[in-house]
């Protein structure tokens, strides 16, 4: 079962009232075996899912790759 957007929007503003904002800390990505978002697997492709993967750039950016 899920949520409606609506819902949930209503129920997390009615749960942070009066609640200072705080910082986001960010994840110590070294509590993952230092893997961040460029180590991580490629998920597998959805059913009806047509679109392909794309890698980082090259360095000058024409998207050729020299090796």
């Amino acid at each position: 079962a899920s949520i409606t957007g609506p819902i949930w929007k209503d129920t997390m503003l009615a749960a942070l009232k009066n609640v200072p904002p705080t910082s986001f800390t960010p994840i110590n990505s070294e509590r993952f075996g230092g893997c961040g978002e460029s180590c991580r697997p490629a998920p597998p492709p959805m059913d009806g899912d047509d679109t392909q993967e794309v890698g980082p750039e090259d360095e000058d950016g024409d998207g050729g790759s020299r090796g």
